[in-house]
């Protein structure tokens, strides 16, 4: 086998249009949100804490898969620029629980009707059979990778490199 052969293989060529999609999707995604000074990963925040009204950061955090930290300096923004507060839990006055402002939630909607018409957009021409099934083999991808662990591609390619080995002197 060439050594660029795998250019040409479906997985290669499938996970380059994932990200050529989800690429496309983010920029008209962060074109719309530019109208409302809100950056890419902004709505999922906010989204996340109209969900979870009064959570604290780590439970925000735990729900998108962060770490507290870095959630910190997105927060830090949205409160600066007054779509998020924060208010002392009464039981325990080491957390914040955080809120939506009125200005959070408006975003919320405004951010939701962008989202929608966004892949409404995108998804143009699929019927909904095609877009269920669509959505259960990504998920299914997204549940294969969420098993991967390094030492599964450590073992993968050893194998692989074996295999060639055998191939090159039988």
């Amino acid at each position: 086998m060439a050594r660029h052969d795998h250019f040409n293989e479906m997985p290669f060529r499938l996970a380059w249009l994932l990200k050529d999609i989800h690429h496309r999707r983010s920029n008209l995604a962060q074109m719309s949100l530019n109208t409302a000074s809100l950056h890419f990963g902004h709505p999922r925040i906010l989204f996340t804490i109209a969900h979870l009204e009064g959570a604290s950061q780590k439970e925000i955090a735990d729900h998108l898969h962060v770490s507290p930290a870095s959630l910190a300096t997105s927060l830090k923004r949205l409160e600066k620029a007054g779509f998020v507060c924060r208010s002392i839990d009464e039981q325990d006055q080491r957390i914040n629980k955080i809120k939506l402002t009125d200005k959070g939630k408006a975003a919320v909607g405004t951010c939701h009707l962008q989202m929608q018409s966004i892949d409404r957009l995108m998804m143009n021409g699929f019927t909904d059979d095609e877009q269920s099934q669509l959505h259960g083999l990504l998920a299914r991808l997204n549940d294969n990778l969420e098993k991967i662990s390094f030492q599964d591609i450590e073992a993968s390619i050893q194998t692989e490199l074996k295999q060639q080995a055998s191939e090159v002197n039988p």
